[in-house]
Parts: structure tokens; C-alpha cells; sequence
């Protein structure tokens, strides 16, 4: 403390607050001793009161503390990990924690101004308590967090730390800017024990325009067998398509999206997204490709999705999932060349005609789920078919179904406008009454869920006619059925709109109803 009023010394006013100074830091050195105490003190009451972790087995409290671990690491758990939760408890837990190399297995990198430091700090640990078991490595880059020019050297640091063992890899999910993404590039031999990846780059614009670099790793090239990838081309992802299994892959043009069917014999599960800015050549000359193994396909369509769908056979294929396309009759042709057992159809925002669905749905006869979202067509025929399928009787092993029309369905989702005229009349002889779900014989349907859409907050809420509502309620009490709009459920609210509670003015003449709904 500088005192200006008297030179060569403190005036007694100074004088006496440096000593209360003094004692207020000794009163800090002190506490912060009392908390050091304290914590060896807790260590020591857990430890006495823990007659059960010490008596277990040490393989036994080992795979129990594994179970502590979260499936899924959070944003806001990136300061916190379980690892050091669980040594904080005793010295005995703490040694058990260091001791096993299960629990150090998963990295959770999540990349930001203040954790970059404790992150470099962090990573050897884990690196060196794993042992040399496979590493499941996860590096993100916080959504609030943009890298500056002098943050870029001690982050690829701590990439490279994760380079020297690649061939530790078995899962790696990197959501990182394009010039970070190229330094994830291991060291020989490469990463032979890859599994699992999953690529998304964190730049802004175009993702064509992202990762120029792609994405590729010294020596070998990878052979895993679960794909998640968005933001890079096909061209530029240098692994071996061999033993992938699963894949979803955005924005792919529709000249890779047959190369990848090319290389990808073994896939069993496919969720793509053509780009649509992309006009392919369709005077190449493409060979046939069949996927022996595929069970489950999602796109979302360009106008240029015949081309694909063309050159395919999926023998296999259980579900389909289709979004955004002007017209399918080429639905059609594939169902008919692929032979396919199809058990669950969505089609979403495509433009179909009632004779274009009904073609569609004749080429799947075992269909169990069927999902209609968007789409431009009239569920007057559709309705009607289904109210006058036969029904499926459960005591014969080889029932009849030449003659109907899909009637294995289980479960119809329509998702439609409110403009759309719904024939209600025709939803419930789609149902199994009551007398027919006594006997063997019934209706597949157990499921119905409509939902109407609107644009327009002034629109008025559906009101279904009082000849259908009462039967819809009744059905409700044994399926699952539901009709719902913005304004919540149509049958609810137009039975209460025809068959008002008791004691009030009932102008639809049927004072002697009972208010069920109450």
C-alpha cells in the first residue's frame, strides 16, 4: 500500500487498514486449508460408510461404475465428466476409477474459447488411462463458438494428439469447420478398427462448397460399416464401402448416389437426400444394381429420382420412406422388378392421382403401415377399398388375400389440409365392429390417425356430420383412432357440438342422450 499523505511510512489510517488486510488474507488462507480438510475429511466418512463397493469384487465395481456412464454427452456437460464424479468420492473409488480403462474409452471433445486449454490438458489423460482399448471419439465445435486465426494452432495440437492413435478408432463423430476436418487424418497404418463414422462440417453457404479437402486418413482406407455424412462429396470420402451396412448421406447428386449403391453391396439401411440442383446426364448407359440386403430406404427426391430407382432391385425391402416428388409411376415399375415384401409405405409432399396410389398399393398386398403426408390426392377411393376389404381371419394359416385390398394394415396416417373433403362415413366400416372382434374374423385396421392442416388461423375447426360421429366415438373407446386438427380433436369436439351434456337446450332433438364424452 502507497501512502501520499506522509513520505518514508503509512498514516495511522493506512496503517490499520493494512492490517485488517493482513488478517482478511489470513482468514482466506485459512479457509481455503479448512476446505482442503474438509474434502480429505468427506473422502474418508464415504469411504466408512461404503461397506458394500469395498467388499464387491473389483471386476464387479468396475462394471458398475461403467453403467454411470451417459449414452449421450450434452453441450453443457462438456466442463463435467462422470469419470471425475466418481473419484471424488474416496480414495478407494478414486483408485478403482484409475484403474479401469473401460471408463476412459469415450472422448468427448467439445471445442470452445475456454475449454480449448482444459480440453489439451484433459485428452492425455484419457489417452493414457484407456490403455490401448478402442477409442470412441466425439469432437464438436460449440454452435456459439467461431475459431479465430490464433486459436487454430493449439487446436490442431490437439487434433493431432488424437492422429497418433488411429489405430485405436473404432467410432469417430466430427462436427468441425472444413479446415479442421482435414487435419483428422491419423497416422499409419491408418484406423483398420473403425466402425462408426458420422461427418458434418460446421461452415456457412453451400455445403458443396465445404470440405474441399473431403475427408481421408493416412494408409489404408477404413472399411466401417455404420455412415453418417453431410457436407462432403462422395468422391471425397476415402474409405472402403465394403462392409457398410448403415448410411445416411445428404445431398448427394444422383450419379453418386448409384455409385454408392455400387460399392455398397452389404447395406442393409439407407437414408439419402438427393440434391436437387443438380441436372444428371440420363444418356449414360446404367447397369442394373441389386442390393440383396436392403430392408430400409429414405429419400428425399429430386425430379430426377426415376433414374435411380430404374437401375434398382431391392429384393429385400421392408420399408419405404419417400419425400418431394412431382410423380412416381415409376414406383411402380421398381415395386413390380424388385419382388419385394414392402410391410411400411410413407409417402410425403408427392403428387399422386387416385389411380397412381392404387397401382402403388396393389404391388404391396402385405402392407402393415401406410403413411400419407401432403400428398394431392382424395381418400374417397381409398377409403372405400379399405372399408370393403374382407376380413383377415386369425385361425387360418393361409388366408385368402388374393382378392383384397391390403389387408394386413395395421396402421393409416393421413396428414392433409384442411380443404381436403374426409368421407367419414367410409372410416368406420374400416374398423372390426364389436360382435367381429369376439370371433376369429377381423379387420386388420387397429390404427388411424388423421390429422388436418391449415395455413389460415381464422379457418373455422372440422365438425363431423351427427350420422358418423357417434359410431367414430364408439370406435375410439377400442382403437386407436384419431382425428385431430389445430384446434385439437375433431371427434371429441363434435360430439360434444351434436350431443351437448344434460341441462342444456339440446337443439339437435336428442335430449335423451347421455353425455358420454363427460
Amino acid at each position: 500500500m502507497h501512502c501520499k499523505i506522509h513520505e518514508g511510512g503509512l498514516c495511522s489510517a493506512c496503517s490499520k487498514l493494512a492490517q485488517v488486510q493482513l488478517k482478511i488474507q489470513q482468514c482466506k488462507d485459512l479457509l481455503d486449508e479448512l476446505y482442503v480438510q474438509e474434502a480429505r475429511v468427506k473422502s474418508c466418512v464415504n469411504e466408512a460408510h461404503d461397506p458394500i463397493i469395498c467388499r464387491l469384487p473389483l471386476e464387479l465395481v468396475s462394471y458398475i461404475f461403467t453403467l454411470c456412464d451417459p449414452q449421450q454427452a450434452q453441450e453443457d456437460q462438456c466442463s463435467r465428466r462422470f469419470q471425475f464424479d466418481l473419484a471424488a468420492v474416496c480414495n478407494t473409488w478414486r483408485t478403482i476409477i484409475w484403474s479401469t480403462p473401460h471408463l476412459w474409452t469415450k472422448i468427448h471433445i467439445w471445442l470452445d474459447t475456454p475449454e480449448i486449454c482444459r480440453q489439451t490438458e484433459l485428452l492425455p489423460l484419457f489417452l493414457k488411462l484407456s490403455g490401448s482399448l478402442p477409442l470412441l471419439i466425439q469432437v464438436r465445435l460449440c454452435t456459439y463458438y467461431k475459431p479465430m486465426e490464433k486459436d487454430y494452432p493449439l487446436l490442431a495440437s490437439l487434433l493431432q494428439m488424437l492422429n497418433q492413435h488411429s489405430a485405436r478408432w473404432e467410432a469417430l463423430d466430427l462436427r468441425l469447420p472444413s479446415r479442421l476436418l482435414a487435419l483428422v487424418n491419423g497416422v499409419l497404418p491408418g484406423a483398420p478398427q473403425l466402425q462408426i463414422l458420422r461427418i458434418i462440417p460446421r461452415d456457412s453457404g453451400n455445403p458443396h462448397e465445404q470440405a474441399d479437402n473431403g475427408f481421408r486418413i493416412f494408409g489404408c482406407p477404413p472399411c466401417p460399416s455404420d455412415i453418417s455424412v453431410n457436407g462432403i462429396r462422395f468422391s471425397q470420402l476415402g474409405i472402403d464401402w465394403i462392409n457398410v451396412t448403415t448410411v445416411k448421406f445428404h445431398l448427394l447428386r444422383p450419379d453418386e448416389c448409384l455409385e454408392l449403391f455400387k460399392c455398397a453391396k452389404r447395406l442393409m439401411e439407407c437414408e439419402i437426400v438427393l440434391d436437387a440442383s443438380v441436372v444428371p446426364d440420363r444418356d449414360v448407359i446404367r447397369d442394373e444394381i441389386a442390393l440383396p440386403s436392403l430392408r430400409t430406404l429414405r429419400m428425399r427426391l429430386s425430379a430426377f429420382a426415376d433414374i435411380i430407382f430404374d437401375a434398382l432391385v431391392l429384393p429385400s425391402l421392408n420399408n419405404l420412406h419417400l419425400e418431394r416428388s412431382a410423380r412416381c409411376m415409376w414406383l411402380v415399375n421398381f415395386l413390380v422388378r424388385s419382388s419385394c415384401t414392402l410391410l411400411s409405405l410413407s409417402l410425403v409432399d408427392i403428387h399422386l392421382d387416385g389411380i397412381e396410389m392404387d397401382s402403388i398399393l396393389e404391388q404391396a398386398p402385405q402392407l402393415e403401415i401406410l403413411r400419407l403426408s401432403r400428398n394431392s390426392i382424395h381418400f374417397d377411393n381409398l377409403f372405400e377399398r379399405l372399408a370393403h376389404t374382407k376380413t383377415v381371419d386369425k385361425s387360418s394359416q393361409n388366408p385368402d388375400t388374393t382378392c383384397d385390398f391390403l389387408p394386413c394394415l395395421r396402421s393409416l396416417r393421413c396428414d392433409q389440409s384442411r380443404d381436403m373433403q374426409i368421407p367419414w362415413h367410409l372410416i368406420p366400416p374400416m374398423f372390426a365392429s364389436a360382435p367381429e372382434l369376439e370371433n376369429s374374423g377381423f379387420h386388420s385396421l387397429c390404427k388411424l390417425r388423421i390429422s388436418l392442416h391449415s395455413g389460415d388461423p381464422y379457418l373455422m375447426g372440422h365438425c363431423i356430420d351427427k350420422s358418423v360421429v357417434r359410431q367414430l366415438w364408439e370406435l375410439k373407446q377400442h382403437y386407436q383412432l384419431t382425428i385431430c386438427d389445430e384446434d385439437g380433436d375433431v371427434i371429441e369436439r363434435s360430439y360434444k357440438h351434436h350431443f351437448p351434456p344434460s341441462g342444456r337446450n339440446d337443439t339437435s332433438g336428442d335430449s335423451d342422450v347421455v353425455d358420454e364424452a363427460g
